[in-house]
Formats: structure tokens, C-alpha cells, sequence
């Protein structure tokens, strides 16, 4: 069994932390602190949230990427139902996320909502028909 850590620079821990919590994901206190907030996604997988000059001590030599209309990844998860992908696409969007494409059906089967968070990270929640998806990759 594998856990992945995906570390994200942050303006503000706590206003990044209260913005994942509210869309109903898990803060981990054992590996939290004023500087950094784990956010547990599902059983094996987090965002470590970090306040940015604590994330620059793990990148030296290195410079943050410029926020705004910079974008260089887009973090999915699969959601339960179409119902649920729309009301945490809605949550976020009323806790100060914007939209980064309408909602779509990308193709029979599957359907998406994408939206930039508080850090101009993007974020695309969606829901996928189980029956296409594969056995080795089912939830």
C-alpha cells in the first residue's frame, strides 16, 4: 500500500485549510502545525498544505511559480454521483474558488467541474459511470 503526499504552496494555511475542510475533506492534526495543514482526500492520499516560505525550505535554489494565469497541473478526484460533483463545485465556488471551465460530460459516461482554488491551484472534481472503469483501479 502506497501514500502520496502532494505538498501545495499556500498564502495561507488557515484560510486553505478552512476552504478544503469545508468542501468536506479531513484535517490531520498529528502532521499539522501553523505553517503547514495535512488535508486527508481519501484513505491513502493528502495535500500538505504549506505556507509559502515553508515550502520554499524544500525547493533551494528554486523560486515559487508566479500565481495567476499560470497553471501547470490540475488535481481530479472522482466523486460519487453527478450530485455531488455539483455541490462541491457550487461549495467551492461560494467559498472563493473560480470556475476554470463549465461543467461538461467529457464523454458518455463521465462528467466533470474544474475551478482554480484560494492558491490558483485547479482542481476538476468528476464522476465516472463505475462500468468504465477498470477492476484494478475501482474504489
Amino acid at each position: 500500500m502506497q501514500t502520496i503526499f502532494v505538498n501545495l504552496a499556500v498564502k495561507d494555511v488557515q484560510k486553505s485549510t478552512s476552504f478544503y475542510t469545508s468542501l468536506g475533506f479531513k484535517k490531520i492534526d498529528h502532521f499539522s502545525n501553523d505553517q503547514a495543514s495535512c488535508i486527508q482526500l481519501s484513505k491513502y492520499n493528502y495535500f500538505m498544505l504549506l505556507q509559502d516560505q515553508t515550502f520554499k525550505l524544500f525547493i533551494p535554489n528554486h523560486e515559487l511559480t508566479p500565481r495567476g494565469n499560470h497553471l501547470s497541473q490540475l488535481n481530479s478526484f472522482m466523486l460519487s454521483s453527478i450530485e455531488e460533483v455539483d455541490q462541491m463545485a457550487e461549495l467551492a465556488l461560494s467559498l472563493g474558488a473560480k470556475e476554470l471551465r463549465p461543467k461538461e460530460y467529457m464523454e458518455e459516461g463521465m462528467y466533470t467541474r474544474s475551478f482554480i482554488d484560494l492558491d490558483g491551484y485547479g482542481i476538476e472534481v468528476g464522476w465516472m459511470d463505475d462500468q468504465l472503469i477498470p477492476d484494478e483501479i475501482k474504489r
